[in-house]
């Protein structure tokens, strides 16, 4: 690839220090100020009137190597300066926090930069380099003992973020004691440099690189982190202190010391991230896929606390509703009812429930009592997906048809106990309602059995037409999934696959589901290589709220044959909780 001009002469030096490191970067935030539009704040939109509670003022540093945390009141100058953020992995190490018996010692006698942890030090370090004053670190600018102030400054950390001139991510480093650069290497960052030549043509310079970044950046600790992804999403710009280099990213390019001089366009694209923040464009499609790959990405993030799950969502959820100028219902748009209720459970990595560990803590599961209602993902924890992400934007071309009407739905977010954020909501469908009978005693001898219009199935195979075509007769034309509860009652990841000679296949699980009074309820058809290819939600009567329904899982179904199985005849108001 042709990118000399971009990689330059820049020798990296191995200190973080090093004044040449301090001047690039510098020069990558001055030309993204006045080059860059899209950067600007007006574009960006940063929330009028908005700053932190609390700062640390680094102009206060004094000859004792000190620092001060100030309380910015509003009307105050300090107002109109920037500020910087810090993105960091706090890790275990025992380091100076904001306590309610220390508040008043860092504000008056300031807070000695010798006594911070080493990732700390380097955030000082790079936003006095860019002549930023100002700077936000959570563990020092919220009080860590108080619940009412965390709760109250979580609440806002969108604002936090989407107000700041810049955030510094220590992505190198898996706590704050940590440096930056643990295995920098040289070899590592220049790219190798060639001279090709061809019959006819003149001598060219070329640059070979591997996939580095998704080592250093996207592949760290911190990209774990789910409170991570609302900061990664909230800031537009971005400087990362990778292993390896560091990474600036704003909403129009991007640099590192690998290409010093910007990296070329063709190795970086319009990210979702700078669509998602410019409101230059009419981006309302493509920014409702964003939502989803964002949704997924975060449901497999990391919390210390899982009771965190819907406040550290809360800061993209409100971004997003401004952007798509739309109501959010408990992690869904109403735009996108009912196609977007098809989200799954899912994990890379096992297709077995009991083996997928979230932050090695346990299974995926819906924790009890219920923190959102059972049709919305944010009831699940663990990594979900969109199952249908490509029905978007389809039903208008008719390609897809949904198999039930919204009647009505609603979201209502409340505290629970003070502390975390809960939603209760319900939404009801008018659509078909199949009761269905799913079990097998943890046998493989007994198949899946389903009273559909009375009839009982047993044994059944997808039908000749889509045997011949997918030349196989053990196809999965019906697959379930399964979200457990978090005592376990239910089953987990189950694909159900048969052949109508031997029963279900070897690979399906050997213990599904212990005789579950479920019914599948259709929610979408589309053609999927000129078969009907339907699915829908598994529910099951709600034990706490008689009359009404919980999701328990979600199937899919193709073929003619099949599709009957599930056909839409009477219709009925169900209400999901």
């Amino acid at each position: 690839m042709r990118t000399a001009e971009n990689v330059g002469d820049w020798e990296p030096p191995h200190d973080i220090r090093d004044p040449r490191l301090s001047a690039l970067i510098s020069k990558w935030f001055n030309e993204c100020k006045m080059n860059h539009p899209e950067c600007d704040p007006r574009v960006v939109e940063k929330s009028p009137g908005f700053f932190p509670k609390r700062l640390l003022d680094l102009s206060s540093t004094n000859e004792n190597g000190t620092i001060k945390l100030v309380t910015c009141i509003p009307g105050d100058k300090m107002l109109a300066a920037s500020y910087a953020t810090v993105s960091h992995c706090w890790g275990k190490a025992k380091t100076l926090k904001l306590l309610s018996n220390n508040i008043e010692t860092l504000k008056n006698d300031g807070i000695d930069i010798d006594s911070l942890p080493i990732s700390y030090k380097e955030a000082i370090h790079f936003a006095t380099a860019l002549n930023i004053r100002y700077l936000w670190i959570d563990s020092l600018c919220i009080i860590q003992d108080d619940p009412q102030d965390w709760f109250s400054e979580a609440s806002v950390m969108d604002k936090v973020y989407l107000g700041c001139d810049i955030c510094i991510a220590l992505a190198g480093a898996a706590e704050n004691s940590e440096p930056s650069f643990a295995r920098r290497s040289h070899s590592q960052i220049r790219p190798i440099r060639i001279t090709a030549e061809w019959d006819g043509s003149h001598a060219k310079d070329y640059t070979i690189r591997d996939g580095f970044m998704s080592r250093d950046y996207t592949s760290s600790v911190l990209a774990e982190r789910a409170w991570v992804v609302q900061e990664s999403v909230m800031s537009h710009r971005t400087l990362s202190f990778g292993k390896i280099q560091a990474w600036y990213q704003c909403l129009e390019n991007a640099a590192c010391e690998t290409y010093p001089g910007w990296i070329p366009k063709v190795l970086n694209p319009s990210s979702d991230h700078s669509n998602v923040l410019s409101k230059s464009d009419d981006l309302w499609q493509h920014r409702h896929k964003t939502w989803e790959s964002t949704v997924e990405r975060y449901s497999d993030a990391r919390l210390t606390y899982t009771s965190d799950r819907l406040i550290a969502f809360r800061g993209i959820t409100n971004f997003y509703s401004s952007r798509l100028e739309e109501q959010a219902l408990a992690g869904l748009w109403r735009s996108q009812l009912p196609f977007q209720l098809l989200w799954r459970t899912w994990t890379s990595n096992t297709l077995d429930w009991r083996e997928a560990r979230l932050d090695n803590d346990g299974p995926i599961r819906r924790p009890r009592p219920l923190r959102a209602p059972t049709w919305s993902w944010l009831s699940i924890e663990g990594q979900v997906q969109f199952y249908h992400t490509y029905t978007l934007g389809l039903a208008e071309e008719g390609s897809v048809t949904a198999l039930c009407t919204v009647q009505h739905v609603q979201a209502d977010e409340s505290l629970r106990d003070g502390q975390s954020y809960v939603i209760e909501g319900r939404i009801t469908l008018q659509g078909a309602l199949h009761p269905i009978r799913l079990g097998n005693n943890g046998s493989l001898a007994q198949p899946l059995t389903a009273d559909a219009n009375g009839t009982e199935l047993e044994h059944i195979s997808a039908s000749p037409s889509v045997q011949e075509h997918f030349g196989r007769e053990g196809i999965p034309y019906l697959s379930a999934q399964w979200e457990p509860d978090e005592e376990g009652e239910q089953g987990g990841l189950e694909v159900f696959q048969w052949n109508k000679h031997t029963g279900p296949s070897d690979s399906t699980n050997k213990k599904i589901v212990e005789h579950v009074n479920a019914f599948c309820f259709p929610i979408l058809e589309k053609r999927q290589e000129g078969f009907p290819l339907t699915a829908g939600l598994i529910l099951e009567d709600s034990k706490m709220q008689p009359g009404l329904y919980e999701r328990i899982g979600l199937y899919t179904t193709i073929g003619e044959e099949e599709k009957s199985y599930f056909a839409v005849s009477s219709l009925k108001l169900v209400t999901i909780v």
